[in-house]
């Protein structure tokens, strides 16, 4: 038989037990110990723990869960069940939605030794009016939770009231009660409608229903801040007023609508913006932009827009004179979402080329229109310019003086533009002989509607992209036309094919692209004992002539239009870094299979950037591959009379004629003084 374990004191036992206890607590922490008793504080049945340092003298449960001296702490299962008793609101009260509602309640733990999680306690109110939640704060006094749930936009109607709790170990507890919500008269607007546009008077109209805590009182709203007085009208628990919204002050833009209405415990506020509108559509990004320079078909664009809707019967474009325009054009949506028409100018006048003097429309107004649904109107009018006239291109142009300031104005000595027409391979003039190769320039300039007492004619300007020179050696055909009846030359005769490799056939004809020589150089400025009387110039006064913009022999100056525009155009390259291509380079007729001994028509075909064809009229030139006598040598005597190279074409039959037609040309009317050009500017 074992010997018996000896018993501890009692006051050994009373100072184990209080050091445990002291650790518990100094592990909790003794200022911040939870709101609950660690241990259920009534002891067990037995009164007695199992055994263990401090047996009964700490009580029998907590000594059982502490166990023995040195072993691990028991704390056991924890035990219980959340119990709830919601102590406000009290079941079948009716909550106003216009404050918050107090809620509160008891939350404990039932027969055990779990605690209340206090983060978990909610209170949640549920109905078909809607829904609401928000926790519970607490413990405070006896196991109490409180809080404020809103009943804001609540609708009327009997609701479920619900706390929930959880314990530390997810133990879940809930209690419900039914409650009723007055959600205030329920106020139907009809007029006016959120976003929308009004101008002038408006209709208010609502519909405000009691519901069960009616009757409805204090109705009443305000526009703006201004009152209205809303009278029963029409069906039941319709109400209307008519408010006119330019008094006492006009109205416009946004504007808040506020109506209100109370029942038994409720009030119903409801507010809504609107727009008071006295303004037209907004037009916007037009096209052609004001001041454009437009010719042939045009496309009329412009953004329009409205909040309150377009009425689009009225949207229009307007063009011609401002106080009484010609055109009235509607306008459509197209797949850009811009409102569009398409017009032809050459509606407006067909401007005659010169010399003719008709009236020519120059500067016409365009003036969009538009209203929106409300009848409010816009109209944005602007000028545009028209250039319905085509370049003027002229392979042998009159010559020119150039003049400067210098004390007063001089005068140059009198040039070719185009040539110094001293040497063989100069640029030829109608009728020469011409060598193998030879400068191939026009001066092109482009031209447009003109008018009396117009300051500045309004050009857009030469298309390279169509400005070249042709060459035709089967004269038996013309090489230019007139396609559109008028008597003037337009276009390359279309029964031709244009290439730019070497003739090979008789219907090719040599196509040579140009492009135009900046300006720069200067006039011969020495003194001129020829210049003749009647010109507004002196002559110069340089004691030398100027210096030669090329290396080899070109003209001094190369001249410009419109401000410094380009006027001469020659066979590419041209470089005017290069002494060689300073003024282009030359046309080799032998290069290009052009044949020798036989008259050959050269023209320049060209257009401005609106579409307006012309082309020259054509010189006529006999090459001599051999040629090595002066400028513009005679041909020889069998060279036969000289080709026509102009025609007319009939687009209907597709057929060429021999009809001659015209070009344009610098030439000057007969008795007209010499021109002359400021500061090589024409």
């Amino acid at each position: 038989m074992s010997a018996p374990v000896p018993r501890p004191s009692p006051a050994r036992g009373a100072l184990v037990a209080s050091l445990f206890v002291a650790a518990a607590l100094a592990a909790c922490g003794s200022k911040n110990a939870a709101p609950y008793p660690m241990y259920n504080p009534s002891p067990d049945a037995a009164g007695t723990g199992t055994a263990g340092i401090g047996g009964g003298l700490i009580g029998g449960g907590l000594a059982g869960r502490l166990g023995g001296f040195g072993g691990a702490v028991d704390a056991g299962a924890p035990s219980g069940t959340v119990e709830i008793a919601i102590e406000s609101p009290a079941a079948g009260t009716i909550l106003s939605v216009n404050a918050p509602a107090d809620v509160s309640a008891k939350v404990t733990i039932k027969d055990g030794t779990d605690l209340v999680d206090p983060s978990t306690v909610r209170v949640s109110l549920v109905g078909l009016g809607g829904s609401s939640a928000a926790p519970l704060v607490g413990p405070s006094g006896d196991n109490l939770f409180t809080g404020k749930l809103s009943l804001a936009g609540l609708a009327t109607g009997d609701y479920t009231l619900t706390v929930t709790a959880r314990s530390s170990t997810n133990l879940e507890g809930s209690k419900s009660v039914s409650v009723k919500i007055d959600g205030g008269p329920k106020i139907t607007v009809l007029s006016p409608i959120p976003g929308h546009h009004y101008k002038g008077s408006i209709i208010v109209q609502a519909i405000i229903d009691p519901g069960m805590y009616g009757p409805a009182s204090s109705i009443g709203g305000s526009i703006a801040g201004s009152a209205i007085t809303l009278q029963p009208a029409g069906p039941a628990n319709e109400y209307r007023a008519v408010f006119d919204l330019a008094l006492p002050v006009a109205l416009t833009g946004d504007q808040i609508f506020e109506i209100s209405a109370k029942d038994a415990m409720s009030t119903t506020d409801i507010k809504l913006v609107f727009n008071v509108d006295l303004t037209g559509p907004d037009i916007t990004m037009p096209s052609p932009a004001p001041g454009s320079i437009v010719g042939q078909v045009i496309r009329l664009t412009a953004n329009i827009s409205d909040g309150a809707g377009l009425d689009t019967s009225t949207l229009q474009v307007l063009i011609g004179d401002k106080a009484d325009p010609q055109f009235k054009l509607p306008l459509t949506l197209d797949q850009t979402g811009a409102f569009s028409a398409l017009f032809d100018t050459k509606l407006l006048t067909q401007c005659k080329l010169p010399p003719s003097q008709s009236l020519c429309i120059v500067r016409p107004t365009v003036s969009f229109r538009a209203a929106d649904t409300l009848g409010n109107e816009t109209a944005l009018s602007y000028e545009i310019a028209v250039d319905n006239l085509p370049p003027i291109a002229d392979l042998v142009p009159p010559q020119i003086r150039v003049s400067k300031l210098d004390e007063g104005l001089r005068c140059s000595f009198a040039f070719d533009p185009l040539s110094n027409n001293v040497y063989s391979g100069d640029a030829p003039d109608d009728g020469c002989r011409v060598p193998q190769l030879f400068d191939l320039r026009a001066r092109v300039e482009d031209t447009g509607n003109d008018a009396t007492g117009l300051k500045q004619v309004p050009i857009v300007g030469v298309d390279p992209a169509v400005t070249a020179a042709y060459v035709l050696a089967d004269t038996s055909q013309p090489l230019v036309v007139d396609n559109d009846g008028d008597g003037n030359c337009d276009v390359i005769n279309p029964k031709l094919i244009p290439t730019t490799t070497p003739l090979t056939g008789p219907r090719q004809v040599l196509k040579v692209r140009m492009r135009p020589v900046p300006r720069a150089g200067a006039g011969d400025f020495t003194p001129d004992p020829s210049l003749p009387g009647g010109l507004a110039c002196l002559p110069g006064k340089d004691t030398n002539p100027p210096v030669n913009i090329c290396h080899v022999e070109q003209p001094t100056a190369a001249i410009s239009y419109a401000g410094g525009v380009p006027a001469i155009w020659a066979v590419e390259p041209i470089a005017p870094d290069d002494p060689r291509y300073c003024f282009g380079s030359q046309l080799d007729t032998l290069a290009n299979n052009v044949p020798q001994a036989g008259w050959r028509c050269i023209a320049v075909a060209t257009a401005d950037l609106n579409g307006n064809l012309s082309t020259s009229m054509p010189i006529r030139v006999w090459v001599d591959y051999e040629d090595q006598g002066a400028w513009c040598a005679a041909p020889p005597a069998n060279a036969g009379p000289l080709p026509s190279c102009t025609g007319t074409y009939d687009r209907a039959t597709d057929t060429v004629s021999p009809k001659a037609c015209t070009a344009r040309t610098f030439a000057r009317p007969a008795g007209t003084p010499i021109e002359v050009c400021f500061n090589n500017d024409c």
